[in-house]
């Protein structure tokens, strides 16, 4: 199962960023059985928004689950983001990981994105 773990994991993954239109999307690269940490990703956005960019999305398409941990760190991103009138957004979550976002309230505070065309057709509005 691949998904998201506080700090105190061993096993850290790294970031890539592309980007998708307006916004920079945060890629997790994962290899073998690394684990996503949250705590490493909010750090990857504090340099992306150091560097001046303000529209991140991160692509959540290859987690089969979210902890709560992991989401009160999307919230604390976004709100680091909303601080220099930026935005932050969930891209491609699978069918289970948009429940957890669901159940959790979470989409009410952060734009999820189906796909990279809906990510181009928000860059167009």
């Amino acid at each position: 199962m691949v998904g998201l773990w506080p700090l105190t994991k061993g096993d850290i993954i790294n970031y890539s960023a592309r980007k998708i239109g307006l916004f920079d999307v945060i890629d997790p690269l994962f290899e073998g059985d690394e684990l996503l940490d949250a705590a490493k990703l909010e750090g990857f956005v504090a340099e992306k928004i150091k560097e001046g960019k303000r529209n991140l999305v991160f692509d959540i398409s290859s987690l089969d689950y979210l902890y709560s941990d992991s989401m009160n760190r999307f919230l604390s991103i976004n709100r680091q983001l909303l601080d220099v009138s930026g935005r932050f957004g969930l891209m491609g979550p699978t069918l289970e990981v948009r429940r957890i976002l669901e159940r959790s309230g979470i989409h009410n505070f952060l734009k999820i994105y189906n796909s990279e065309d809906d990510l181009k057709q928000a860059s167009e509005d």
